[in-house]
């Protein structure tokens, strides 16, 4: 569990998105659905037993853990009034649960090509190709097999929304989010697992395919519907999440230094300054005698896409509306 967690003092629930199963990219080594990974799991907040818990991708694949904080918001589904738990999974599609129960209500499409399956049951939640008989799940037959040579995948583990804070506008009753959108493609290595590596399956890079093809992007969701109804493409990959404001501007940073305002209706950028120096720091906002500002902390880090441009730093930029 690497994100922050969610509460909801009604139901007395925490609520968590898992990992994926280790070692990573080798379904074979690990038959089964791989019980608790790549959930949403909601805990007793006073004891911690599980109440209930949703498994998206049962014996998963690609590196789709579901670690995009989940948003705990009221929306009419089939007409009815539903206080609900979302969230942008890695696997390309948006989940919304019953809050008590974890009983599934709808599944949306939020990448624009998905093809590591043929879509999800909207009945069970479970990709439609997934077989309960089958210790191994082929889904749509891109899976990271022994022996098979790679073939693109989308969505791409770093081509998703990720541990980065989404924002809700309850107003406009619309998820926003950050992050990645694209596909790859790669060749699966010889299993069992080397005690030399921390990692073993789908090679990371594909440089060899030239096929790493995910750019950075801004969604926007309509929660009623699950429709995308706007998005901006980004010269790059976004790290940073999205801060939401009642005075329709969204505020995140960028690795190439731009720190952004982009108006919440159209997705487009309303403003911008840069700092000079990588953004992967959530934006914040706080009020000092009656006066907003928004803040950020930004500087170079070791592993950072183009780090090796910039001399690791630490800086807090403050602005004034």
């Amino acid at each position: 569990m690497w994100q922050t967690a969610s509460y909801d003092p009604t139901t007395n629930l925490v609520f968590y998105g898992t990992g994926d199963a280790f070692p990573g990219f080798d379904p074979e080594f690990r038959p089964g659905d791989n019980l608790f990974t790549a959930s949403t799991i909601a805990l007793d907040a006073d004891t911690g037993k599980i109440v209930w818990y949703f498994q998206e991708t049962p014996n998963e694949h690609w590196d789709f853990d579901t670690p995009s904080p989940k948003m705990l918001y009221e929306v009419s589904i089939n007409g009815e009034a539903r206080k609900v738990v979302a969230n942008f999974s890695r696997n390309g599609f948006y989940y919304t649960l019953d809050r008590a129960n974890g009983q599934f209500l709808r599944a949306d499409q939020y990448q624009e090509k998905v093809t590591w399956t043929k879509g999800i049951d909207q009945k069970t939640g479970k990709p439609v190709d997934y077989d309960p008989t089958r210790d191994v799940q082929a889904y749509a037959g891109v899976g990271a097999m022994r022996g098979k040579r790679g073939e693109e995948s989308c969505p791409w583990w770093n081509g998703r929304a990720d541990l980065l804070s989404p924002t809700l506008d309850a107003k406009r009753k619309i998820a926003y989010v950050a992050g990645a959108e694209g596909c790859i493609a790669g060749v699966n290595i010889k299993s069992p697992m080397d005690e030399n590596k921390d990692y073993i399956g789908l090679p990371r890079c594909c440089t060899e395919n030239g096929r790493v093809t995910a750019r950075g992007t801004l969604w926007a969701l309509d929660l009623s519907t699950g429709k995308i109804v706007a998005k901006e493409r980004l010269p790059t990959f976004n790290e940073s999440g999205m801060l939401g404001t009642d005075g329709d501007l969204l505020f995140t940073g960028h690795t190439n230094g731009k720190f952004a305002a982009y108006d919440a209706e159209t997705l487009k950028e309303a403003w911008s300054f840069s700092l000079g120096t990588p953004i992967t720091a959530p934006p914040m906002s706080y009020s000092v005698n009656g006066k907003q500002y928004i803040a950020v902390v930004a500087g170079g880090a070791i592993g950072l896409r183009g780090a090796a441009l910039y001399q690791p730093s630490a800086i807090v930029a403050v602005f004034g509306l």
